[in-house]
C-alpha cells in the first residue's frame, strides 16, 4: 500500500541548485552500474537481504516501480531506492534503472 501522505523528493530538489549537481550524477552512475545485479533476482532473496541483513523494507512508493527499498538513514530521514525494469525498449542498451528519493522531517 502506498503512503499518500509521504512527500518524496529527489537529490536535485535537496541540492536546490537548478542544475544537475555532483550528487545526482553519482546516483545515476550507481544506478547504471548496479541495475544488472537485480534484473533476475528472486524477490524472496531480495527480501531476505533487505529485511534481514540491511534492516530496510520492500514497499510500493507509488511510482509504478517493480519494487522499492526503503531504509531509515538518519532519524526521520529515509532513502527510497525505486527499481524499474523496462527492457531495452528505447534501444539505448539501458534495461532498468534505480531512482533515489528521500522522505522525512
Amino acid at each position: 500500500m502506498v503512503d499518500q501522505q509521504r512527500k518524496l523528493i529527489s537529490v536535485g530538489e535537496i541540492d536546490a541548485t537548478g542544475v544537475k549537481g555532483p550528487h545526482e550524477k553519482e546516483l545515476e552512475d550507481i544506478s547504471d552500474s548496479k541495475c544488472h545485479l537485480f534484473i533476475n533476482l528472486e524477490h524472496d532473496l531480495l527480501k531476505n537481504i533487505i529485511e534481514g541483513d540491511i534492516g530496510g523494507k520492500i514497499e510500493n512508493i507509488g511510482l509504478s516501480e517493480d519494487w522499492a527499498i526503503s531504509i531509515e538513514m538518519f532519524p526521520e530521514v529515509n532513502i527510497h531506492m525505486a527499481y524499474s525494469y523496462f527492457g531495452d525498449e528505447f534501444g539505448d542498451g539501458k534495461e532498468a534503472e534505480f531512482k533515489f528519493l528521500f522522505s522525512g522531517e
